[in-house]
């Protein structure tokens, strides 16, 4: 294993900074400005929108039974259920909103990174649920 002179001088001033007990020019990393946070939010509350609309859809042209709900490649339909039966994933995606978005500004001014973490697992999650909106729409042959 080859270790380059950069490497050794940088190991070098560490060990002399750590001999001599002072820390000098230590900078907390950079992170993005709370205005990242806001415009988060904001595309959060955008999903949650089309989300709900893709929802409302489904509702409306849906029958009352015989709703499919799940489907793989191999068997082909496996779940079949009521149209109250899609509540759940909205009670799941409401939960995920408010749970996440609310902890991400309770730690907001002490974790910062936590709380840019929390607000993007929230994107993600709304993503995957509008996926699976749009997969239900084409399993149940609407579009």
């Amino acid at each position: 294993m080859a270790v380059s002179l950069a490497m050794l001088y940088n190991i070098d001033i560490f060990m002399s900074s750590m001999a001599n007990d002072k820390v000098e020019n230590i900078q907390p990393p950079i992170l993005p400005k709370t205005g990242l946070i806001l415009r988060m939010v904001v595309l959060n509350i955008f999903l949650v929108v089309v989300f709900g609309a893709l929802l409302c859809f489904l509702w409306f042209k849906l029958p009352m039974e015989g709703v499919k709900l799940h489907g793989t490649v191999d068997i082909g339909v496996d779940l079949l259920g009521a149209k109250n039966d899609l509540f759940w994933f909205g009670g799941f995606g409401f939960t995920v909103f408010v749970f996440n978005n609310g902890l991400a500004f309770f730690m907001l001014k002490r974790e910062k990174l936590a709380s840019y973490y929390l607000i993007a697992s929230t994107t993600i999650v709304y993503l995957l649920l509008i996926a699976t909106m749009i997969f239900l729409l084409s399993l149940n042959r609407i579009i």
